[in-house]
């Protein structure tokens, strides 16, 4: 039986690579507790990394639209390991429509490290950005019933993202010919909003 494919939209918290040296620090006073950093880690807003670099960043798990001047951020390692281009064959298993059969898939591969406290995920979880050579953010495609082999995906996030805990997953995006997927962007804190991390 095929297997079938829908699109949904990827909410960006993202993840960055730099190859900065030492876990990731911010301007921290006695009043946040052990295991939580500043407003930024060593990888500081706007920086440009190369794929496969590693991300000294922090991350608000508890953010929502009213605590953007929250000082307690976890402290995260975000990895963008890889970004390939694959092939529509490698969804041959899939149910696709006309545009999406004339589209070419990309997968982006990335890795984050909890270097801090354990967090819930019922609010928000890190993860990267996707963007094409315009710097147009993209929507990655969820496929359902499987895992692709060429991009093998989280199913689900912890509940609880423990200490020293990494997680690594895949998203794949389908683009139009002629279109790619070219670099990723974290910006899981305000500071990093205003001007987040880029691999490319």
């Amino acid at each position: 039986m095929r297997r079938s494919i829908v699109f949904t939209i990827g909410i960006a918290i993202a993840l960055g690579g730099c190859g900065g040296s030492g876990s990731g620090s911010g301007s921290g006073g006695s009043s946040i507790p052990k295991g939580f950093g500043g407003a930024v880690g060593s990888t500081k807003p706007g920086a440009q990394l190369s794929i496969g670099q590693t991300a000294h960043v922090t991350f608000a798990p508890m953010h929502t639209d009213t605590d953007v001047n929250d000082p307690l951020r976890v402290q995260i390692d975000v990895t963008v390991v890889s970004i390939r281009e694959g092939a529509i064959s490698d969804l041959s298993g899939f149910n696709l429509n006309a545009q999406q059969k004339a589209s070419v898939p990309y997968y982006l591969t990335s890795k984050v490290t909890n270097n801090g406290s354990s967090f819930p995920t019922q609010f928000s979880e890190p993860g990267v950005i996707a963007l094409d050579a315009h710097g147009n953010t993209q929507s990655s495609t969820g496929l359902l019933l499987g895992d692709l082999k060429q991009c093998p995906q989280v199913t689900a996030p912890p509940k609880v993202w423990k200490a020293s805990q990494s997680i690594a997953s895949c998203d794949v995006y389908l683009m139009p010919q002629g279109s790619s997927i070219v670099s990723a962007q974290y910006n899981g804190t305000p500071a990093y909003a205003a001007s987040p991390v880029t691999w490319k």
